[in-house]
């Protein structure tokens, strides 16, 4: 039903706003690991893609990134990485038939730089995979209702 009625509607939009899973230091990578693949069409289509995500989604190097990856997608759909994974890395260059031409970058803080020192620090090292539903993969804990609330 989605398909058939937002298909034409995203194929159409001149503009995309999503999220992203990470982002990495060392190269300025954006990357987009959705469970499914509309995440993909936001950065190839539009003619202005806007990205968001929270600064401790930042990694610092391609292969720190390999690693965070491959937990993401075992823990969110017990895959051993997402066959969508896209790497987006700036506006669409000359020549080039897909992506964004121009690309907008949002880093959210959220209060989460009072964190660092602050009693809920180790509530910055989730990774929003939503495993905790079952096993989360940072605390161990089993189900969702061992936080108190899922």
């Amino acid at each position: 039903m989605a398909r058939k009625e937002l298909r034409q509607k995203f194929l159409e939009a001149d503009m995309g706003i999503t999220g992203a899973n990470f982002a990495v230091a060392e190269t300025g990578t954006i990357v987009l690991s959705p469970t499914k693949a509309t995440g993909g069409w936001s950065p190839r289509f539009r003619a202005s893609t806007w990205r968001s995500w929270a600064w401790e989604k930042v990694i610092p190097t391609m292969t720190d990134l390999m690693v965070f990856l491959s937990i993401l997608a075992r823990s969110a759909t017990g895959q051993k990485l997402s066959s969508y994974t896209t790497l987006v890395r700036g506006p669409r260059q000359p020549g080039e038939v897909e992506g964004p031409e121009e690309l907008h970058l949002i880093l959210m803080d959220n209060g989460r730089t009072r964190q660092i020192a602050g009693t809920l620090r180790e509530a910055l090292y989730c990774l929003r995979c939503g495993a905790c539903l079952n096993v989360c993969p940072v605390y161990r804990q089993i189900g969702g209702h061992a936080y108190g609330y899922t």
